[in-house]
């Protein structure tokens, strides 16, 4: 494929371009691993110099120790008498102070035989009192006037410790040798919290603190046999068999700097930068192992980079190429091209005349269509301000006769009053003035419903929806008598509260339950089930009657304008269109259907004001 798209003479450069874009490839991949390795490296050295500080630090906080008690008299007599148990108690007691005063592990005092006669654990159950140590190096360099040192696993209590030790002498007659052990499983377990890997080799080589527990007793390089002949003999660690690390490759034994391959304590293989310092003052060497992945990861990223680049070259060329063809083939077809544009540029000419006649129609005729969606708002508007007012006209007869009773009653109290005035009854008159004034609140209360029903909204606001729906009952009230309609609602009055508009709210429940009243129209024993739930941040109202209910064949009209299955000429049929609007309006939703019990069922959904369990009413 690729050298049909590449003409046959630019082959070989093509070639040649690809060649060296994938060595600039590679050479990129390994600068960028090469520098985050240099990176690494130079952060590793100063970890190493903090690693190496922090354990010559230890060393040298207890290095004082074996001359405090070189310089002890009670010590010195002590070794002059060894058989004096008296003197035994006094030194292994100050001992015992100045190991705990000093936070070391053990404080002791060996005799030219190299027997313990005296420690700061004399009371422990492991008191090194009695036991002999010649074979110990540490005792062997004091014995020959020289400061001593050496790391091993204690053979009486079996913890590992650094012992420094220091020649005791009287008058330039040596007596015996002072001994302080130090224990270095703190330091060892301080480094374990760190992202890399620490471990301290002795002269042989062998592995004795590490962070990694699964390191420790490993041989960084074969043990010769006469390494392992002097382990033995001074029972410096508890076995001559040391496996090797599990590294590869094999480390080196004169590199400050490898990469290793290592198998941690879960069998898997990891990449490390070793770093190896020589501690010449202990015999020492200390390893910092690193993990190498970000290496690995800066060599892809440029591979990721480098890809892109190759890609972008290759495509470069054969766009450039591509674009040579096109030039040539563009020449030989220009002259058909100005050709064909002249007769073009008339075309053009001509329909853009067109375009602009039928711009100008097409404006005039958005212009009239913005017009007419004005006045259908406008209508539409209107049409609901009529739907309530039509109601209100419905509900005129009710009402008309709530006004009447009382309207009655007050001619009687008033006749009645005027009769007891000239009879100079004043009490009496005084209470015929107090109920013709509550029936004139009882009439005020009846108007001044129907003048909050008939006022245009406002905006949303907190509404109770037991209180909207009591409006709407009692603005009902007298047909609802009339038609001696039962209606079962319970609902708690300070419950459930909505986001609404008042007005708007009481209009559509209006609407819902004059529609159950019409389906209710001339039966007996019938009901008005009205049930409320909320669950989360909605509120559903369901209003059920125990009517005929829809007509599966009215139920996907019965929210479409105009639609009504009333018989009454004077019927509209917005009141169930404008209900589902004006609840969309606010967030809300009306549906409506059949009961499986029989009667139709309207369920109006509201967004609550606060969250709540859900709860039935």
């Amino acid at each position: 494929m690729l050298n049909l798209m590449i003409p046959p003479r630019h082959r070989p450069l093509a070639g040649l371009l690809i060649l060296l874009s994938l060595a600039v490839l590679t050479l990129t991949m390994h600068w960028a691993e090469q520098a985050e390795l240099s990176r690494l490296r130079e952060a590793g050295n100063h970890r190493l110099e903090i690693y190496a500080g922090s354990l010559r630090s230890t060393i040298s906080r207890y290095s004082y120790l074996p001359r405090v008690l070189a310089l002890n008299q009670d010590v010195r007599d002590l070794l002059l008498h060894p058989a004096d148990t008296h003197l035994q108690r006094r030194a292994n007691r100050y001992l015992e102070t100045i190991n705990q005063e000093a936070g070391s592990a053990t404080l002791f005092v060996l005799d030219l035989n190299g027997t313990a006669i005296a420690s700061s654990n004399w009371s422990a159950a492991g008191s090194y009192i009695g036991n002999n140590y010649g074979f110990r190096p540490y005792f062997q360099q004091a014995r020959q006037s020289r400061p001593g040192h050496f790391y091993a696993i204690g053979t009486t209590t079996g913890q590992a410790g650094y012992f420094l030790s220091l020649p005791i002498y009287q008058q330039r007659s040596l007596l015996g040798i002072a001994v302080v052990k130090i224990n270095l499983e703190t330091l060892e377990s301080s480094w374990r919290s760190s992202t890399e890997q620490v471990l301290v080799a002795d002269a042989n080589h062998i592995v004795f603190l590490s962070s990694a527990p699964h390191l420790k007793m490993h041989a960084l390089h074969p043990v010769t046999d006469l390494a392992a002949q002097s382990i033995l003999r001074s029972r410096q660690y508890t076995t001559t068999h040391f496996p090797p690390l599990p590294v590869q490759p094999s480390p080196q034994r004169d590199s400050i700097s490898q990469q290793w391959r290592l198998v941690d304590d879960h069998g898997r293989t990891r990449h490390y930068l070793a770093q190896r310092q020589a501690l010449t003052d202990l015999d020492w060497q200390m390893w910092l192992l690193t993990d190498a992945a970000s290496a690995r990861h800066a060599r892809q990223l440029a591979l990721l980079a480098g890809v892109p680049s190759l890609a972008a070259l290759y495509f470069g060329l054969f766009a450039y190429l591509q674009r040579r063809c096109r030039i040539r083939d563009n020449l030989a077809a220009k002259a058909l091209l100005e050709q064909a544009n002249n007769a073009l540029e008339q075309k053009v000419i001509a329909r853009t005349h067109d375009l602009q006649q039928m711009n100008h129609a097409l404006s005039a005729e958005i212009r009239e269509r913005q017009h007419a969606e004005s006045e259908l708002r406008a209508a539409q508007h209107e049409l609901v301000q009529a739907a309530k007012l039509a109601a209100l006209g419905q509900m005129a007869a009710g009402i008309t006769h709530e006004l009447n009773q009382p309207l009655a009653a007050m001619r009687t109290l008033t006749d009645n009053a005027q009769t007891l005035l000239s009879r100079n009854q004043i009490e009496a008159a005084r209470g015929n003035l107090g109920l013709i004034a509550n029936l004139i609140d009882r009439m005020g209360r009846i108007t001044s419903q129907l003048r909050s029903f008939a006022r245009r909204g406002d905006a949303p606001q907190q509404v109770s929806l037991y209180a909207a729906l009591s409006g709407a009952l009692s603005l009902l009230d007298q047909r609802i008598r009339q038609q001696q309609v039962t209606i079962d609602m319970a609902l708690p009055a300070d419950r459930y509260e909505v986001w609404f508009e008042p007005i708007k709210l009481e209009q559509i429940l209006i609407n819902i339950l004059r529609n159950a009243l019409d389906a209710l129209y001339n039966q007996l024993e019938s009901h008005i089930i009205i049930r409320a739930q909320l669950q989360h941040d909605q509120i559903t109202l369901t209003i059920l009657d125990d009517g005929p209910g829809i007509h599966p064949d009215h139920l996907p009209r019965l929210f479409d304008p105009f639609f009504s299955t009333k018989r009454d000429p004077d019927s509209m049929g917005l009141g169930l269109a404008i209900s589902l609007a004006t609840a969309r309006e606010f967030g809300a939703d009306l549906s409506a259907h059949n009961h499986p019990a029989g009667g139709a069922c309207f369920v109006l959904t509201l967004k609550a004001v606060t969250e709540s369990v859900t709860h039935e009413a």
